[in-house]
């Protein structure tokens, strides 16, 4: 995380102070003129891997493989042939993380001279994965001394589990650049700006136990947080561009991207809510800084310990022991496609 944040740094200081430079360097003879500007669209993917983001899918992975496949699985082992548990799923095994987004972006570019060309432009990114499991465990317990004798199905559902980040980042871009051909042109770029970042993570998840003579407790756990982080994004490649008009040029281009949404500050809430064995109701909600916390838990079948995301406090103002700072980063590989108007 220091290594790309001081490659960041290293990299806004060329942004910043070598435009200059190259602008006085802009050749003779080519002077200011409408033609000279140009409209450029592009879309394309970035890979990312927002571990603190994602903290909450494998929190719900660990869960549901503690709480229901490893619990069952252990009483069916330790019984034997009086006690069986068999399990049946709906839709996926497990939930998906986010691991990619799609970044458009729009730009005014000023071709300054042959080799040197700068832009203005925004640029938004969008990820949003969501998943769903569900699963029955039917059981079957014949032992004398059972809580739930005969057949009873316990039941896990969870069809929206979803985590997603928005941002808009306004940016100053520089092109340098040579042509190959008479229609192909390479370039290099460099590009940066500031960056405001939109996260939330939806949690519903839905339990039940039914029995021959009907369901006998049921219940639901609903957690939704918001945050919301400023920050400063770069990102520097190539470009190959290729002029299939006199006014038009289409390119492909490939890139590293330098973003890290730090300080995430947002609100966390969380509702429950049973109707079996009797209708209870609470929630709560708390507004703070997105951290990461362990949650651990000791077990007949073994002990439970899971990362989750948390703005939770102490009563005196602190996180709990053991909290760290969310930090979602979304550095990544970019490749992406373009059009490119001369006006």
């Amino acid at each position: 995380m220091l290594k790309r944040s001081s490659t960041a740094a290293a990299l806004a200081a060329v942004l910043l102070f070598g435009l200059p430079a190259a602008l006085a360097a802009q050749e003779e003879g080519y002077p200011f003129r409408w033609s000279n500007f140009r409209i450029e669209l592009s879309g394309g993917w970035l890979g990312v891997s927002p571990e603190s983001l994602n903290r909450i899918v494998d929190y719900e992975n660990t869960y549901l493989g503690h709480y229901y496949i490893k619990q069952y699985a252990y009483y069916d082992e330790l019984y034997g042939d009086a006690y069986t548990a068999r399990f049946a799923y709906a839709g996926d095994q497990e939930f998906r993380s986010l691991n990619r987004i799609a970044p458009l972006s729009v730009a005014l570019r000023y071709q300054a001279s042959p080799t040197f060309g700068l832009s203005l432009g925004v640029q938004y990114i969008k990820g949003v994965q969501s998943s769903g499991v569900g699963l029955d465990v039917q059981v079957e317990d014949s032992r004398p001394e059972a809580a739930l004798p005969g057949a009873s199905t316990i039941h896990y559902d969870n069809d929206d589990l979803t985590v997603s980040v928005e941002s808009w980042m306004p940016f100053l871009q520089a092109n340098f650049g040579w042509d190959f051909f008479k229609i192909l042109r390479g370039e290099i770029f460099i590009m940066g700006g500031p960056i405001l970042g939109d996260l939330k993570v939806w949690n519903e998840r839905f339990e039940s136990v039914t029995t021959d003579a009907g369901t006998v407790a049921s219940g639901s756990w609903t957690m939704e947080m918001t945050g919301r982080s400023t920050s400063i994004a770069i990102e520097t490649g190539a470009q190959l561009r290729a002029r299939i008009l006199p006014f038009v040029e289409i390119y492909g281009q490939a890139g590293y991207a330098f973003q890290q949404l730090n300080q995430i500050s947002g609100l966390d809430t969380i509702r429950t809510a049973t109707e079996l064995p009797a209708v209870t109701e609470s929630s709560w909600a708390v507004k703070g800084t997105w951290g990461v916390t362990w949650e651990k838990a000791t077990t007949p079948w073994g002990g439970f310990s899971a990362p989750t995301l948390t703005t939770s406090y102490s009563p005196m103002g602190r996180q709990p022991v053991g909290t760290t700072v969310a930090s979602v980063d979304l550095s990544g590989l970019q490749l992406a496609a373009g059009l490119s108007i001369r006006l």
